[in-house]
């Protein structure tokens, strides 16, 4: 199953579980999305990457790299969609590609 942020946003806000449909169909979902980088923020060999995608959602992923982003610079992650956060998601355990 492949969604951009957006499509999954809005497959979430006219299901009719509500909140509920993240917790059952969307979470821990292996995701690849794109984007710009906005920010990053590192804990230990942790890399978190603040970026937005091309339609606008917000993206905080969480990587295991040593790696240093720009701000600017485009990115594409894949990893396990954990958390809803507005107009975005979290995204853990990814690896840049």
């Amino acid at each position: 199953m492949t969604f951009s942020a957006k499509e999954l946003d809005d497959w979430l806000q006219s299901h009719p579980e509500g909140a509920l449909a993240f917790n059952r169909y969307a979470q821990n979902r292996e995701v690849t999305w794109s984007g710009m980088v906005e920010s990053t923020s590192r804990a230990d060999h942790l890399l978190g990457i603040e970026f937005t995608d091309s339609e606008g959602m917000r993206i905080l992923a969480w990587c295991l790299s040593d790696a240093e982003l720009q701000p600017n610079s485009s990115v594409t992650i894949r990893g396990k969609v954990v958390r809803r956060r507005p107009k975005g998601y979290v995204v853990d355990r990814c690896r840049m590609l």
